[in-house]
């Protein structure tokens, strides 16, 4: 674990053998933003998010709960079209309770590894956000 401002760019991870023989494998690492301001208190409506940092085709695990015992709140995943967008629908937050609400966005990406050993690897690299609101739905 790494704080996002030191992580941010290019890294090479170099991987040396017991026989001394050295892989190297280059990524880069580009943090999830988040252009959206959530408001302090959400009506009930639906949340559409707008993120920097993501690219067609990656995937956003979308996690949001609530504080009543036994809700399932929501979890899914969603893949990024063009526009860098999320929709939590109304009928998403239908299904939570008044009250507070915790949001996580965690970008996941997992990756064969190009310059490995014979028996290969893969490179996994997760990065989340978290916020908080209340959720204020009229009563019908």
């Amino acid at each position: 674990q790494k704080p996002v401002a030191a992580f941010t760019g290019n890294h090479t991870i170099v991987f040396t053998t017991i026989d001394k023989k050295k892989y190297r494998e280059e990524f880069s690492f580009q943090p999830l933003q988040l252009l959206t301001e959530i408001p302090a208190i959400v009506p009930g409506d639906s949340l559409d998010l707008k993120f920097g940092g993501l690219e067609p085709g990656d995937i956003v695990r979308v996690v949001l709960t609530d504080t009543v015992f036994g809700s399932e709140g929501i979890t899914r995943l969603d893949t990024i079209r063009d526009e860098s967008r999320i929709v939590i629908t109304r009928e998403e937050l239908e299904s939570l309770t008044n009250g507070p609400i915790q949001i996580e966005l965690i970008k996941e990406s997992e990756a064969p590894v190009q310059n490995g050993t014979m028996e290969g690897g893969r490179l996994y690299i997760s990065y989340g956000l978290k916020r908080e609101f209340t959720l204020a739905k009229k009563e019908e």
